[in-house]
């Protein structure tokens, strides 16, 4: 068995396809190498024993494999500078971890990074194309040997091209970078361009630092203070501060440019206004495209669904049952003779606890857990510290971090938001457009990444048509593409019979929706959802609608509280404090409650000294006066007084036999039976002054019947 078989067959156990190579060479000669597939078995007929080169194939035959291959001296001194660290390294002794390979789902797309004349700087290898491994021999006669044979960095293909940007960048400049004397100017410039565009201190400082460190300027830290000075300069906008231009001049325009491109950079000054221009696209341009499922007619590939909900309903728990199908390939209720496509899950819960909840859950539900990941939050690193912070995530801010992290696991397919209002930041959740700023990024990231994204929200109070029962602004339900509505079945004895209907599907038929329960797994204490295989033909209105009541208690509770009520004041008046306390500690009433009582009995509410406390006392039937409706001395037909205060003044109506004119449920008559009687009390007249009124009313009284008699 001869060497190259060995490392040929240890690549195809790593996932990788290896394929033979002329010896000291770097392209192969077989007829269509990219479609080459060897087995381990026809690998032996390759690679027999004579000498040969071993190239591997690259992107999706190998699991994702990039090679980031650094082909200029500059390039290959800034890798470490730039490059997110690997531990799988190449290279040979003239050209040391030239080779950095890294692995993405979602393949970056081959780039090559060439100078003005031509020459290369750096090359991204990915689908379609194949690197020479160690175990191979340069052209050179330099074997090709493993510096770091370890696993390749997952990364996103955005996250990976940005920085490969960068090194490329940095690379052209170093290489380019002017001799003493212009250095100074240059970095001035240079700083000004990168500021303008958008870099922080921090990040301008590094790419300043790493150009004059791979171009081997004696003045390093000059270089680097430049980035301050441009910065000052920039905030007091004095038009002082270089850019592109200046360093286009310094340097080569050609190379600016490359420069520029390969940053991603304008050559705009930050103090002037952008241009602005309408993104036009012709339909016919446009190619017609079916709809993918996930769950046919219920949730799209490459769009955001909602699922709105009472919170104990089992929400969380219908998302974790969609992951743990989507991990197995497990069909789905409504269709138990259709596999599923097998894929991968991101889940985004903040309500939940991963270990004591969400993981027993997947478990109770039959879920590969090795193919569902929980995003937990951010890591932050400060570049200058080194210092890394955790932080939440959050859509406003932290959409790319999402992106990276679905294209590093293989066939994402779902993507769980659990509740979306956790992961809002800022944003005002009952502001449309502010909401709408927040969904329309997260649905071209669905589209662009073909994931489905399921969303999960709470339902307001209140009644009306399901579709304006989400928390928050209509924005949520507008821009999602389909909404399901979980719910309760109001028919179901049991109470427990939920609901899963459809609230509106853009894509489809709206259709029916399903019902299930949320019970046990066999053998665990856990909970999962038992979905019923028959349709369900409510609607979300229907079953969401509210059964019409009456305001207020039972008939039954309201009789009750009549009645000890009309109890409680049948001796006489009470301080309404006292019935309040009563009703509400002893007995259990509503305040509310109590109040309603007092209407409906048409109990008579007064307070005989103003300020004072406030009476109650039952109506008399049989007073005209009450037959009325008077129930306050400021109405016509007498005025309420204490009971203390009544019973003086009717002492005094006693002794001038004018006992008859006063009633006997505490109202004193507007006049005697002779019309030359008491003078009804002020408004604002309190009992004390009432009943010295009195006491003078009965002494002219007196006085006018001993002139009579005379």
């Amino acid at each position: 068995m001869s060497d190259t078989l060995t490392i040929a067959r240890d690549y195809k156990s790593r996932g990788w396809q290896p394929i033979p190579v002329p010896f000291r060479a770097k392209k192969p000669v077989i007829d269509c190498w990219p479609t080459l597939r060897l087995s381990v078995e026809e690998l032996a007929a390759h690679f027999n024993g004579k000498p040969t080169n071993i190239g591997v194939l690259l992107g999706s035959t190998s699991n994702g494999l990039i090679d980031v291959d650094l082909d200029s001296p500059e390039a290959v001194a800034l890798g470490d500078w730039f490059l997110q660290e690997t531990s799988a390294v190449f290279g040979r002794e003239s050209k040391p971890r030239s080779h950095r390979l890294f692995s993405s789902p979602k393949l970056a797309k081959p780039q090559q990074f060439r100078a003005p004349d031509g020459t290369m700087v750096v090359e991204v290898r990915s689908t379609g194309g194949q690197t020479v491994f160690p175990g191979s021999v340069h052209e050179s006669g330099e074997p090709i040997e493993w510096f770091d044979n370890g696993e390749p960095t997952a990364v996103s293909a955005g996250e990976l091209g940005r920085s490969v940007g960068r090194l490329a960048a940095a690379a052209l400049l170093s290489a380019h970078w002017p001799a003493k004397g212009s250095r100074h100017d240059a970095a001035l410039a240079l700083t000004g361009g990168l500021l303008r565009g958008g870099f922080s201190r921090a990040h301008a400082e590094h790419f300043i630092r790493a150009v004059a460190t791979a171009a081997q300027d004696d003045e390093i830290e000059d270089r680097v203070k430049t980035v301050a000075t441009t910065e000052a300069r920039l905030e007091l906008d004095d038009g002082e501060a270089w850019g592109w231009p200046r360093l286009a001049e310094i340097i080569s325009e050609k190379v600016v440019k490359r420069v520029r491109d390969w940053l991603g950079l304008r050559a705009v000054a930050r103090s002037r206004p952008s241009e602005t221009r309408a993104d036009l696209v012709c339909f016919a341009d446009v190619r017609s495209e079916v709809i993918r499922w996930l769950w046919p007619g219920r949730i799209a590939i490459g769009k955001v669904s909602m699922i709105a909900g009472d919170p104990g309903l089992g929400k969380s728990l219908v998302t974790l049952d969609m992951a743990a199908r989507v991990s197995r390939g497990t069909p789905w209720p409504d269709r138990p003779g259709e596999p599923i496509s097998v894929g991968a899950v991101v889940l985004l819960s903040a309500e939940d606890d991963a270990a004591d909840t969400i993981r027993p859950r997947l478990d109770a539900s039959g879920a590969d857990v090795s193919k569902i990941m929980q995003l937990r939050g951010v890591n932050r690193t400060d570049l200058e510290s080194g210092n890394v912070r955790s932080c939440a995530f959050c859509l406003e801010h932290d959409l790319e971090i999402l992106e990276a992290a679905i294209n590093v696991i293989p066939d994402c397919r779902l993507v769980v938001v659990d509740p979306i209002s956790a992961y809002l930041g800022k944003t005002d959740s009952h502001v449309n457009a502010e909401v709408r700023a927040i969904l329309a990024p997260l649905g071209d990231l669905a589209s662009r990444l073909g994931v489905a994204i399921v969303a999960v929200t709470h339902l307001r109070k209140g009644e009306g048509p399901a579709i304006y029962r989400s928390i928050g602004s209509l924005a949520f339900a507008a821009a999602a593409r389909a909404v399901w509505a979980v719910t309760k079945d109001s028919d179901d004895p049991t109470g427990a019979r939920r609901l899963f209907l459809p609230v509106k599907n853009n894509l489809a038929s709206e259709g029916s929706g399903l019902a299930y329960y949320v019970r046990s797994a066999q053998g665990s204490t856990h909970p999962t959802v038992c979905w019923e295989p028959e349709p369900v033909a409510v609607s979300a209105d229907e079953a969401m609608r509210l059964p019409a009541r009456p305001r207020g208690p039972a008939a039954s509770e309201r009789d009750e509280i009549v009645d000890w009520l009309r109890g409680a004041l049948a001796d006489g008046p009470r301080l309404a404090k006292e019935l309040y306390e009563e009703g509400i500690e002893a007995n259990g009433f509503a305040k509310r409650t109590i109040e309603r009582a007092r209407k409906a009995i048409k109990v008579v509410v007064y307070r005989p000294d103003n300020p004072g406390p406030w009476w109650w006392r039952l109506p008399d039937g049989s007073d005209r006066q009450e037959a009325r409706g008077s129930r306050s001395h400021s109405k016509p037909g007498g005025v309420a007084v204490c009971p203390e205060t009544f019973g003086k003044v009717m002492a005094i109506a006693a002794q001038s036999s004018q006992t008859a004119k006063f009633s006997g449920n505490g109202k004193l008559p507007m006049k005697t039976h002779d019309d030359r009687g008491f003078r009804p009390p002020d408004r604002d007249e309190n009992g004390e002054t009432l009943v010295a009124r009195a006491e003078l009313w009965q002494r002219e009284l007196a006085g006018r019947r001993e002139g009579e008699a005379q």
